[in-house]
């Protein structure tokens, strides 16, 4: 469903790395970190409770998330020098992910 808001988020990793190790989530990177189905659930469910306490609608809510450990930045096209996000080249570089993360409300 195109109308479903979902994410891309890349965790802070000085943030991500400690607290995995302290909580048992399974990894020896960063990447592999992010990767993981445990942090993803964690990360979504504070999402989700943050939207609630924001009293946000159901629609305005956040439906699915996917953890990245490749940075938005100037070199990759993602971002400009004054560190705005390029939105289509955003969307070129994830849509295999989006669209997959959207075929999941279809």
């Amino acid at each position: 469903m195109k109308g479903s808001l979902v994410a891309i988020i890349v965790p802070d990793e000085e943030v991500i790395v400690p607290y995995c190790k302290k909580n048992g989530i399974q990894g020896n990177s960063y990447a592999e970190y992010c990767r993981s189905d445990q942090l993803k659930e964690v990360i979504f469910k504070a999402l989700i409770n943050s939207g609630k306490d924001s009293k946000l609608k159901t629609f305005e809510q956040v439906r699915d998330i996917t953890l990245s450990s490749n940075l938005f930045s100037v070199e990759n096209d993602i971002l400009t020098p004054t560190f705005k996000l390029k939105r289509p080249q955003a969307y070129k570089a994830y849509k295999d992910l989006i669209e997959k993360m959207l075929s999941k409300f279809d």
